[in-house]
Order: structure tokens, then C-alpha cells, then sequence
């Protein structure tokens, strides 16, 4: 998934955090990036037979909703998909793009233009490309685990796309990794690299790793280490 991920990112302009649908306002029946990331693991097919034109929960759609992606999935994490009300069957990511850093109530990062100093790499309608990323690709976040809030791979919004808000390590909400020897969560990093970031880390120092611009100097602690990634393995 790294790779793939670098990939995609690199692969052109016009890129969004959320492929939205015209006339849908919902933000949970919005496509997520990971449909765009489809063929970039192998799954060229199955994107192809989405009519991208019509929301996922549409009848000619829901159906390829449940289709687990090995890539999108933590193999230590035991839940698959969604179980019960209301997006029963829906097959799961446990990793969300990181959207930058959410100071108060009432920030959203998803929706912050990717001039805001508080902004990460993906916002709701555009994801900022290698060259915004002034802050350093090796020491900036692009995807983080999510922690108990696991959702529907296919979902845009939240769902897929998440700001840090502290407690950022919340064992309910925040982000982390299902399986780990520790408190913490795996990564993949701008660059592609691959990170153990455990919750003990300076809060200071995550919410400068969330931001591609916000001019903080990053020297990357003890507490986020090179770690392999296993996902679809």
C-alpha cells in the first residue's frame, strides 16, 4: 500500500479527498480516494465497474461496497466489515488519509483550504501535491491507522479523511493500530516511508508532522521509528 499510495499521489493533478457525485450534498455518500487508489493495488476491475456517475449506495453500486481490499486493511485487525445498522456488510479500511490539525471545536481539516497552516495533505476537495509539501515529505503524514473508527473504505468524508484532535491516541477515537506491541499507530509518511508513531510522542511534534506548510523544524523523535507494513500480506 506505501507504494501504491506514492504512486497515486504522484500520478497527477486534480486530486480530492472526496470523488464527489453531482446533486449528492451527503458527505457519506460521496466516493472516498481509495476508489481512485483502486487500480494502483491491483484492482483496476474492480473500479471499472463502478458507475462513478451515481452514488455508492445506489442499486447498481452497493453491491461492490462489500468487496474486501486486502490493501486497505490492517491483517491483524479482525473486523472486515461493517456489522449491523446502517452500513451493514460494507467492507472496511482501518487507515485514514490525515487532513491536518483540528485546534478547535469547530475545525474541520478536511475543509480547510491546503494554504492553511493547520492543513495535511488531504482536504475534502483537493490534496496537496509533493511540491506544496514544504515541510518535508519524510516528516510529514499522508495516512495514519484509525483506530476503533474503523468505516466503509468506499465512504468520503470522515470517514476516510480525518484531522488530528486531541487526545490524538484516544483508545475510543483516537488514531492507532489494531495489533501493535504498543500504544500507537502505524503510518506512511509523504515520502512513502513507513512509521510506528507510539501515543507517548510529544504532542507538539505529531501536530507538526500532521501540516505539509506549517514552517515548524521536524527532527523526528525516538517514539516514530521505520516499521514494515504488512497490510494484504
Amino acid at each position: 500500500m506505501p507504494d501504491a499510495l506514492v504512486s497515486w499521489h504522484q500520478s497527477g493533478s486534480n486530486q480530492a479527498g472526496i470523488r464527489r457525485v453531482m446533486g449528492v450534498e451527503r458527505l457519506q455518500l460521496q466516493y472516498s480516494w481509495y476508489c481512485d487508489v483502486l487500480p494502483f493495488v491491483g484492482q483496476q476491475k474492480l473500479h471499472d465497474r463502478f458507475d462513478f456517475s451515481r452514488p455508492w449506495a445506489d442499486p447498481k453500486n452497493v453491491r461492490l461496497t462489500t468487496e474486501v481490499v486486502p490493501e486497505f486493511q490492517n491483517p491483524l485487525d479482525p473486523r472486515k466489515a461493517w456489522q449491523g445498522y446502517p452500513f451493514n456488510g460494507l467492507a472496511l479500511t482501518h487507515f485514514v488519509g490525515v487532513s491536518g490539525v483540528e485546534d478547535k471545536r469547530n475545525v474541520i481539516a478536511g475543509k480547510l483550504p491546503r494554504s492553511d497552516d493547520r492543513a495535511g495533505v488531504f482536504g475534502y476537495d483537493t490534496i496537496a501535491r509533493p511540491e506544496e509539501i514544504t515541510d518535508g515529505q519524510s516528516n510529514t503524514l499522508m495516512m495514519i491507522g484509525s483506530g476503533e473508527l474503523a468505516s466503509p473504505w468506499v465512504q468520503g468524508g470522515g470517514a476516510t479523511v480525518r484531522g488530528a484532535r486531541e487526545p490524538y491516541f484516544d483508545s475510543l477515537t483516537g488514531f492507532g493500530t489494531t495489533g501493535s506491541p504498543q500504544p500507537g499507530s502505524m503510518a506512511v509518511m509523504a515520502d512513502g516511508s513507513v512509521k510506528f508513531i507510539s501515543a507517548d510522542i510529544d504532542p507538539t511534534v505529531f501536530r507538526a508532522m500532521c501540516t505539509i506548510h506549517g514552517g515548524e523544524s521536524v527532527d523526528l523523535p525516538p517514539q516514530v521509528r521505520p516499521a514494515n507494513w504488512r497490510a494484504g500480506q
